[in-house]
């Protein structure tokens, strides 16, 4: 089994949505997302998924409620996967890290 550890969104701006690149996900079988804000920022944490890599549709979404906040996956069945911040209000700054396990 392998693992993998990635700095996925590195000070994002919270003060419109962030879209992280996309995560081709073919040796993937699990993995989460740790998401730390500083900041007063409002809004949505989201999990697109895609399998052609251009129609994303979101599978997860949570709201925030700490400055550090983590989603699970404990399958993933999609060939392309994304981390979204969707914004509400006011500003801050987003740190993404992507864990992963596979083959």
């Amino acid at each position: 089994m392998k693992t993998a550890l990635k700095h996925l969104i590195i000070d994002g701006d919270m003060s419109a949505t962030i879209i992280s690149e996309t995560i081709e996900t073919d040796q993937l079988y699990m993995g989460s997302f740790q998401a730390s804000r500083s900041g007063t920022a409002t809004g949505s944490y989201d999990i697109e998924a895609s399998n052609d890599g251009i129609n994303f549709v979101q599978v997860s979404s949570v709201a925030l409620a700490s400055n550090h906040q983590m989603i699970t996956l404990t399958e993933i069945p999609y060939k392309y996967i994304r981390f979204v911040f969707t914004f509400a209000t006011n500003t801050g700054t987003l740190n993404v890290y992507q864990y992963a396990k596979g083959v």
